[in-house]
C-alpha cells in the first residue's frame, strides 16, 4: 500500500524545483513535463473529490485548449478505457488521465465526452471509444 501523500510538502517541493531551475538554467529539466513526455496526472488518486470535476478544473486552467483521446487499458485491468487530455499549464505539459466511466457518458457506440468538457477541448479522437 502507498503511504499518504503530504500535499503541502509536495507543493513546496514543486515550487522549490521551479525556483532551482529558474536560478540555474544550465540544469537539465525533469523528464516529465517536456514536449515528449507530459507530466501524468490521475485525478482518481491521492485527493478527494469527484474525478470529473477534477478533470474539468485541470482543463479549464490550461494555457490553451487541450487535445483529448480515448485510450484502451493496455493490460487486464479496469477501467476498460481512459480519457487522456493533454495540454499545458503555465508552459508545463501535463496529461490528465481519467477513467472514462467516471468522466464520460455511455453512448450507443461507446464512451462520449460530455458537452461541458468537450467545449473546452481543441480536438478529440471523435469523442467516442
Amino acid at each position: 500500500m502507498t503511504a499518504p501523500v503530504d500535499r503541502a510538502a509536495y507543493v513546496r517541493g514543486l515550487r522549490a524545483l521551479a525556483d532551482l531551475l529558474e536560478r540555474h538554467p544550465d540544469l537539465s529539466l525533469p523528464y516529465w513535463g517536456v514536449v515528449e513526455r507530459p507530466m501524468p496526472i490521475y485525478p482518481r488518486r491521492y485527493t478527494g473529490g469527484e474525478v470529473a470535476a477534477q478533470a474539468l478544473t485541470y482543463v479549464a486552467a490550461m494555457d490553451a485548449r487541450p487535445v483529448a483521446r480515448f485510450k484502451p487499458c493496455s493490460v487486464n485491468c479496469e477501467p476498460d478505457y481512459w480519457l487522456e487530455i493533454t495540454g499545458t499549464l503555465g508552459g508545463l505539459r501535463i496529461e490528465v488521465n481519467s477513467p472514462a466511466a467516471k468522466v464520460c457518458e455511455r453512448g450507443a457506440a461507446g464512451w462520449v465526452i460530455p458537452p461541458a468538457l468537450r467545449e473546452l477541448l481543441e480536438t478529440t479522437d471523435g469523442g467516442e471509444a
